[in-house]
């Protein structure tokens, strides 16, 4: 058996930039500040609105975003009851419910973040109707944990189904992952 061994020197102002790279590298890694945001309308045939807008596209770690549903309500209604859940990696991650003509601010686990189903004035009248619910994700929820899926609904005072969207969080793509493949 041989044993080699080699030795290069390194200078201490190489050791330095070594670090600042590394250290640029993971922040640049743990960088992943936005989260896209795709979303479907969830109702069924018998669902008094029907969602076909959303906006925004993509949300910020760190930052209160409101996430804004748009439809078609078919009918007037008097009043409603909303349910709104996330889940994600490790499971149900927030789930409540109310009435939606208040608000209502739900706490992730963790300190991680907060929902907030913003309340609706009523009555509703037919035509566009807007859905709102802010998010606030804190900054440091590592990228294992940033993809979920949040589900809001509402059923009229009479029961009918009033609507349905799914919204759904992933990390986004960094310009130097897009441009691989």
């Amino acid at each position: 058996k041989f044993l080699f061994a080699c030795q290069y020197p390194v200078s201490t102002s190489l050791l330095a930039a070594m670090k600042v790279f590394t250290a640029g590298a993971l922040v640049a890694a743990a960088g992943a500040t936005d989260l896209t945001l795709t979303w479907s309308d969830c109702g069924d045939a018998s669902t008094k609105t029907k969602i076909s807008a959303f906006k925004p596209d993509t949300l910020t770690l760190g930052q209160k975003t409101t996430m804004t549903g748009t439809g078609a309500l078919s009918e007037d209604v008097a009043g409603a009851n909303f349910d709104l859940e996330m889940t994600g990696a490790i499971g149900k991650l927030v789930s409540c419910q109310g009435d939606a003509s208040a608000a209502k601010t739900c706490s992730l686990p963790l300190g991680t973040g907060t929902l907030t189903f913003d309340a609706m004035t009523f009555p509703l009248k037919a035509g566009s109707t807007d859905v709102n619910v802010d998010i606030a994700l804190s900054a440091a929820v590592p990228a294992s944990l940033q993809t979920t899926t949040t589900r809001c609904t509402a059923a009229a005072s009479n029961g009918d189904k009033l609507f349905c969207i799914e919204i759904k969080s992933a990390p986004a793509l960094r310009s130097e992952e897009r441009r691989v493949g």
